[in-house]
């Protein structure tokens, strides 16, 4: 078969990564288009996966979004109508969605945040959604998505940690002091639709955790303002991350992990790396989930911060399910 997947955020790139090889395993061939946005495209580049840029990130003002799914939706019309695809799969890319709805082409949507505002456009428009079983089914009603909806017992991150085998040394390798509490951060994502209002949290967390000369702190930045505020901070226990790198090492090895966003806490949980939250929108049933197993605590108040664990995590306890990429690729041609 001919499968075309469009990749628009970090994240997807390790999400389709062991699908991508389990359909080159399975004779099929994969077709790659991707968006300009954080470490996306320098993730498939350090990954060896071939594809084709097509459009960058808009932005943070929702008619420039609009505006954008539209022109790059005909990009991708452009790019796909002489290629004969049999299934075109996205992590919610809306321009993908559309344009494969304009060629005729099945397209399968995988998602797991379920006030993500634009599933109201991948999820009516789209053949296949796929979620975690525990996302909410008065979502999928509300989105149009119950009947064409496909759920699989797991998260996405099981899909390319349940392998992972961490590298010896990767954090001397980045010359950090492995003696000190290795705290990783990331700020939220302030570009992003279900994101638009001011999340200072993270920031006061950082700087109250920057006073114990213990602690370690490696930031993430998603944008150059960030990365600005951040270099503000700077002082002898922070590093500041310039570019991609192994992000199941880095979270492997750290003993703590603070975050404004989803997907990081949720491969801090499964790897067994306490994972805090500062995220100040609406918590996901995923994410509840994990707060419910005691892998991931809110942080809604400096105060909150004092709870932070200030220990080294010698003892990872992994939470998995070894065998969900095989279980979506058969999903994948069990749905077409």
């Amino acid at each position: 078969m001919k499968i075309w997947i469009d990749i628009v955020n970090s994240p997807h790139v390790l999400f389709f990564k062991p699908l991508i090889e389990e359909l080159y395993k399975r004779g099929h061939y994969v077709s790659i288009t991707a968006r300009e946005y954080a470490h996306t495209t320098e993730l498939l580049e350090e990954f060896n996966i071939p594809f084709t840029l097509i459009g960058a990130h808009a932005g943070s003002h929702i008619f420039k979004k609009l505006v954008d799914v539209l022109n790059r939706g005909n990009k991708l019309i452009a790019y796909a109508k002489d290629k004969n695809f049999d299934v075109a799969l996205t992590f919610n890319s809306p321009s993908m969605v559309l344009a494969a709805k304009m060629l005729r082409i099945p397209s399968m949507v995988f998602m797991d945040y379920e006030y993500q505002p634009l599933n109201h456009l991948t999820f009516r428009l789209c053949d296949t959604v796929v979620t975690p079983a525990v996302f909410p089914d008065e979502h999928l009603a509300k989105y149009g998505a119950v009947k064409k909806c496909v759920k699989y017992d797991g998260l996405k991150e099981h899909v390319y940690l349940s392998n992972f085998e961490p590298t010896p040394n990767f954090l001397e390798s980045l010359g950090i002091d492995t003696d000190k509490i290795i705290v990783v951060a990331r700020p939220p994502a302030t570009m992003a639709l279900y994101h638009h209002f001011r999340n200072d949290i993270f920031y006061d967390v950082v700087n109250y955790l920057l006073k114990d000369k213990n602690i370690h702190i490696i930031a993430i930045p998603r944008s150059e303002e960030q990365r600005l505020t951040l270099k503000s901070m700077t002082t002898a226990n922070l590093m500041i991350l310039e570019r991609a790198i192994d992000g199941r090492n880095l979270l492997y090895y750290s003993d703590v992990v603070v975050s404004a966003g989803g997907t990081m806490n949720r491969e801090a949980a499964v790897l067994g790396v306490p994972a805090y939250t500062v995220f100040k929108g609406k918590i996901g049933a995923v994410d509840r989930y994990l707060i419910e197993l005691g892998r991931i605590t809110p942080i809604t108040t400096l105060e909150d911060a004092q709870q932070i664990r200030r220990e080294k995590n010698h003892r990872k306890s992994f939470l998995g399910n070894a065998n969900l990429k095989s279980e979506l690729a058969n999903l994948i041609f069990g749905n077409l």
